[in-house]
């Protein structure tokens, strides 16, 4: 669904732009959506329709709960928005960011060592592999601020600061290690489980996008 939504809005974009002769751009982008483009066009003097995809070809470290956990993040991801010139090139932007993958996590426990899991500690021989996701809402509100006109002609920076309203996030985690049909490791686990849905619960609920490209407009001032 997502694919089909970003080839729509790509073309939409590209097909409306022969129709005017008000503006059309095209950027290269690097973002916390992923590395990827938009495609824009001026509908009138200070709004442009804008939509773009990106892929996160790198899985970043994070820690919770003393863990350390590599996250693999949806891909791709489409944004699509209207941008709202308030003088120059600062914009307001307004839209919706679609995904249809969760972000999936994968405990990093060190051999030999001890990992503290809920209330107690375990031997991560015992404990095995970590691994989960967070499950977000596949389309997600985003409001920003930014620089830069993706339709104007020639070429130049563009900027984006905003954030995805994705809701509350909800963790699976499991494990698949000798202990992990324990009961009382079960119930360890589902603490660690909730811990690890109140340490992120604040970074996926508001998902910061931040954006930096090249763009080339054509057809407009």
């Amino acid at each position: 669904m997502t694919r089909k939504f970003a080839f729509i809005c790509i073309l939409v974009a590209l097909g409306a732009a022969p129709l005017s002769a008000q503006g059309f751009g095209l950027s290269a982008k690097a973002s916390t959506t992923g590395v990827g483009a938009d495609a824009a066009i001026r509908l009138v003097p200070r709004i442009n329709l804008r939509a773009g995809v990106g892929l996160i070809p790198i899985e970043p470290t994070i820690t919770f709960s003393d863990i350390d956990y590599t996250i693999a993040f949806p891909t791709p991801q489409v944004l699509a928005m209207l941008d709202l010139f308030l003088g120059g090139a600062f914009r307001l932007s307004g839209g919706l960011l679609a995904k249809t993958e969760d972000f999936e996590i994968v405990g990093e426990l060190a051999e030999g060592r001890d990992v503290l899991i809920g209330d107690r500690t375990y031997a991560a021989a015992d404990v095995g592999s970590l691994t989960g996701s967070v499950t977000t809402n596949d389309i997600a509100p985003y409001v920003g601020l930014g620089f830069g006109n993706h339709a104007a002609q020639g070429v130049g920076l563009v900027i984006d600061l905003g954030v995805a309203l994705q809701g509350s996030p909800g963790v699976d985690l499991a494990a698949d290690g000798p202990i992990s049909g324990d009961p009382g490791f079960r119930q360890d686990l589902e603490r660690e489980r909730s811990r690890a849905e109140d340490d992120l619960g604040a970074f996926f609920r508001a998902y910061p996008v931040v954006s930096l490209g090249l763009k080339f407009g054509v057809g407009g001032p």
